[in-house]
Parts: structure tokens; C-alpha cells; sequence
């Protein structure tokens, strides 16, 4: 009992409660010039757009959405999700443009934990970037920077 007003001190115990906040953090590789004629004799050479990727992530574990399209910018990727400090469990890739996920080899060897995922629909448009014809177009395209071994999502229908 309290001295002053005759009351019993009590305790207040909460259970902790796990954290259900997600975080977002994109990482952008600059858009990238490719090798070939011009169509014009002025203005911009032909190139690629800047490309994202994005980190969603909790206090443990990640999920990246794409996975760039040449060694470099899958290496510099990488770095930035290794600065994050989280357990990247699942790389998931929206769609079948190689610029998405030639990458994806750099990744999985750098976190071979990581699960990567297309819906059935995606993984069967990117079926085509493995052939010889395209793989050696991207390869002519941008000399030097395509990933030599190049690997595929596993299809998700979850």
C-alpha cells in the first residue's frame, strides 16, 4: 500500500509486439549508351533509360524487385542491398526485358540464400533472352557488360 492515499502500486506489462512496418528504398543505375550506328547523324545516340530496382524490407529479411541488366550495375546492386544489412530472400522480376534480370546470376552468386521468382507469364517471355540470337544481340549491344552466365527465375504461381 501507498502511504499517501491508501492504493496499491501496480505493474504494467505489455508483451512485445512484433513490427509489421515494411520499408522502400529503389536504387537507380543510369540510363547506358549502346554500341552501333546512329539512326541520325545528330542528337543522342541510342541507349537505355535509367533502370530501378527496389528493396522492400523489415527488420530481417528482403524482397528485391528486378535485377538489372549488366555485370556493373548487378555488382553496384548488390553492394547497396549488402549495405542494408537484411537477409535477401527473394529477388522477384517483373517482366521478360533482359535489361531486368541478365543480372540475376551476379546476384544469386553474391546471395545464394535468395530465391528468385517470375510468374509463369514472365518466365515464359524470358525464355527467349536465353536464346543465342538475343543473348549475342545484348552482347553486341553493350560489349563487354553482359553477364557471361546467364540464369532464370524459377516460375511462381503463388
Amino acid at each position: 500500500m501507498d502511504g499517501t492515499n491508501g492504493s496499491k502500486e501496480s505493474t504494467h506489462v505489455t508483451t512485445p509486439v512484433a513490427s509489421n512496418t515494411l520499408s522502400v528504398n529503389v536504387f537507380t543505375a543510369p540510363g547506358k549508351a549502346m554500341v552501333g550506328e546512329r539512326p541520325k547523324p545528330f542528337g543522342e545516340p541510342l541507349g537505355f533509360d535509367p533502370i530501378t530496382s527496389t528493396l522492400i524490407f523489415g527488420e530481417h529479411d528482403a524482397v528485391l524487385v528486378d535485377a538489372m541488366g549488366t555485370v556493373a550495375e548487378a555488382e553496384a546492386l548488390a553492394d547497396w542491398i549488402a549495405l542494408h544489412n537484411r537477409n535477401l530472400q527473394i529477388i522477384y522480376i517483373t517482366h521478360g526485358h533482359f535489361d531486368h534480370f541478365y543480372g540475376l546470376s551476379v546476384l544469386l552468386d553474391r546471395f545464394p540464400r535468395a530465391r528468385a521468382i517470375a510468374t509463369p507469364k514472365t518466365f515464359e517471355a524470358m525464355q527467349t533472352s536465353f536464346v543465342p540470337p538475343l543473348s549475342q544481340f545484348a552482347r553486341q549491344l553493350f560489349p563487354g557488360q553482359v553477364p557471361t552466365k546467364l540464369v532464370s527465375p524459377e516460375p511462381y504461381d503463388g
